[in-house]
């Protein structure tokens, strides 16, 4: 009987240790919403829409929303957590954010590495300084 009640407390602590694991997020599970983005040491909080990225498992290809068009380009993943976003283009709408878009689009540009904390991904440049947050909305 003690073995058996052993053998049990065994397996609940096995699968308890499977189940609370979590599953780790990766840049590739869904659509990010920008929060913030940093430059020149100034702190941008955003338009009536966030801007977004989403970035392809299937492909070197990244998308999104920058606030006023839709957004496309390149991006590669090195060394676990070095980024280059690269080749971004993007439709031509003009709106009164174009100036606050081009910003973003900018810094996902000088984006050199990334970390991912629960649902947070940040991007930082070559300097490590933090230049944009986004927060995971959609999972795949």
């Amino acid at each position: 009987m003690k073995k058996l009640i052993q053998i049990m407390c065994l397996a609940l602590v096995f699968v308890a240790a499977v189940s609370c694991g979590g599953k780790k997020v990766r840049l590739t599970d869904g659509e990010w919403r920008l929060e913030s983005m940093h430059a020149d040491d100034e702190t941008f909080v955003l338009m009536d829409k966030n801007p977004s990225i989403t970035f392809s498992d299937t492909s070197n290809m990244v998308h999104g929303y920058g606030g006023c068009n839709n957004y496309f380009g390149n991006y590669e993943v090195r060394n676990g957590n070095k980024i280059s976003i690269s080749t971004l283009g993007s439709t031509l709408a003009m709106c009164p954010q174009i100036d606050t878009e081009d910003l973003f689009l900018h810094i996902l540009s000088n984006a050199t590495s990334y970390k991912i904390s629960g649902s947070e991904l940040i991007l930082y440049d070559t300097l490590d300084k933090k230049i944009a947050n986004f927060t995971l909305i959609r999972n795949k």
